[in-house]
């Protein structure tokens, strides 16, 4: 099969494979460089004449050049004018490699071609994961540690399982450990544990304890071990990392702060140019109030969100036809967001102020923007029956959080949350937990949350619920008493938060109305018609205890 670089849309007329500039078609994106180097790329498969189906975005990496589309240039065979050159002789497992920038690209090779082509395709695209017996020779080349594959969950994850996803032959084990055993002195190591093979998947785990014994502190290192930013003796497979958190107290990275850490620890450059030339993150996103610079913004989850949503009806269009009988995002989103409003109708608006509206019929998406500019910064809103829904501020950190989600996400994803019970209702509580739960199974992915909810730990297991406590030696981490899953609300409460060994505010005041002129028994029926259950059986354990 030839192998093309192609810099217009005219290729559609040349059968085989096609490299184009990874932001052809974008015209607001720039010419990503790595570093210097020019190595991103679209890929697209032409089957027949006017046929072309987007396999994914991909990186072309050579010793022989840091600028791969100079290259294709310089060294292929032209085909049209300067805008298509043929480049199948470059190909050379030890003169080239290509690495995609998510695993999904492996799914749309499957959908294509049957497996010993799948695997021929492969090989002609000097494909990492097929090649990675020749990873040690790859290591000496410029960039390919640093920019093109780097030491993290979804690099190793692409390598060891890219080609079985090819063939049609990967199965996702469901078993999956994240070992903290450098969390500090004053912490306990302990194991976050997964397992999607139980008949109640254990794909949710908990961090919950009192404010300051740091649960955020152990979100954070979770995070730092699977981006790569620590080194850790095991790494579990991961595709993406999603760290959702609208605290405005919050420290996590976000992608350009992960971007420049990174960047320091591969010592890619003078740290003073590092803002200017950020490393490209594609297998990891911040959903939270911080901007791209790092700074707390209260209108950047609006835009976040609009723009999630207009990237989630492209990927439905152009990325996912090869997602046969799945949901697409777009539906995920109408569906999900439904649980906490009723709309029909999600609208945009253009630079211009004019509306853009997106419906959906069935499983069809009506929308068209007729190429005309989105406002981002003026947000989605929402509309049924023609009348824009007046939303609470639990809806509107919904209507935020739940699209980003949705978009960002990929097969074997890891998805943290802090507190996410900040601004919801107890019922948006439970719609999060609903929509998390759908998710994680359509998406064979995990989260990990922290919480002060005894609404979502009723939704967990207690093997995965992980409660921290105060200990000489700082923080331990210990395991409820009770099955969790499915419990009261009463015993969740007094078992992992506590609540039995605090003396409450209403009982500190039965205690200061009580007449001391009258027994126990008296005041009991003095107050009994003012005070509920819980404070009768407080009076009453007096009385027992008097006795």
């Amino acid at each position: 099969m030839k192998i093309y670089f192609s810099n217009w849309y005219g290729f559609e007329y040349y059968i085989g494979l096609h490299f184009l500039p990874d932001n052809l078609g974008y015209p607001e994106k720039k010419g990503n460089k790595e570093g210097g180097l020019a190595i991103n790329f679209q890929l697209y498969y032409v089957k027949s004449k006017n046929l072309a189906k987007k396999i994914g975005n991909v990186m072309v990496l050579s010793p022989d050049s840091r600028n791969m589309r100079e290259f294709f240039e310089q060294e292929g065979n032209h085909i049209e004018g300067n805008k298509i050159y043929e480049v199948t002789k470059l190909f050379r497992p030890k003169m080239i490699v290509s690495m995609p920038n998510n695993i999904e690209y492996y799914k749309a090779i499957a959908s294509l071609f049957e497996e010993q082509q799948a695997i021929y395709i492969l090989k002609r695209l000097c494909d990492v994961s097929y090649y990675k017996d020749n990873l040690n020779l790859y290591k000496n080349w410029y960039g390919f540690t640093s920019r093109f594959y780097r030491d993290n969950s979804s690099s190793k994850s692409i390598l060891k399982n890219g080609t079985k996803i090819a063939m049609g032959s990967y199965e996702i084990n469901g078993v999956i450990e994240i070992a903290l055993n450098d969390l500090g002195d004053s912490f306990e190591p302990f194991t976050l544990s997964f397992n999607k093979l139980n008949d109640i998947p254990r794909d949710i785990n908990l961090i919950i304890g009192k404010n300051g014994l740091g649960k955020t502190h152990i979100l954070k290192e979770v995070c730092d071990v699977i981006t790569g930013l620590k080194s850790a003796r095991s790494k579990p497979l991961f595709n993406k990392l999603i760290v959702v958190s609208y605290s405005p107290f919050e420290s996590f990275n976000t992608n350009r702060e992960l971007s420049e850490l990174l960047s320091v620890k591969y010592g890619l450059q003078n740290p003073i140019n590092i803002h200017d030339n950020p490393l490209s993150i594609n297998d990891y996103t911040y959903i939270g109030f911080k901007n791209v610079e790092g700074q707390f913004d209260r209108e950047w989850p609006t835009s976040f969100s609009a723009k999630s949503i207009l990237n989630s009806i492209e990927y439905d269009r152009d990325v996912a036809w090869w997602a046969e009988g799945g949901q697409g995002k777009l539906k995920t989103i109408f569906s999900t967001l439904s649980l906490s409003m009723k709309f029909d109708t999600i609208r945009f608006k253009t630079i211009k102020n004019k509306n853009i509206d997106v419906t959906m019929s069935g499983d069809k998406i009506n929308f068209n923007n007729e190429d005309e500019e989105i406002n981002y910064q003026a947000g989605a809103s929402f509309l049924n029956n023609g009348e824009e829904l007046k939303l609470s501020s639990g809806q509107q950190i919904y209507s935020f959080m739940i699209p980003s989600i949705v978009s960002e996400i990929q097969d074997e994803t890891l998805i943290i949350i802090d507190e996410p019970e900040l601004y919801l209702h107890p019922a948006l509580e439970i719609g999060l937990i609903e929509m998390l739960k759908t998710i994680l199974k359509n998406r064979k992915s995990y989260a990990i949350i922290a919480t002060h909810s005894s609404l979502i730990a009723r939704e967990v297991q207690r093997n995965c619920v992980h409660v921290l406590k105060e200990a000489t030696f700082g923080t331990m981490i210990d395991r409820p008493n009770i099955e969790t899953y499915g419990e009261s609300l009463e015993e969740i409460i007094g078992e992992i938060f506590d609540d039995y060994s605090i003396k409450k505010p209403y009982q500190h005041e039965i205690d200061d109305i009580m007449d001391e002129k009258l027994s126990l028994n008296e005041n009991l029926d003095k107050l009994s018609h003012k005070i509920g259950d819980e404070g009768l059986v407080y009076l009453a354990s007096k009385i027992n205890s008097s006795n």
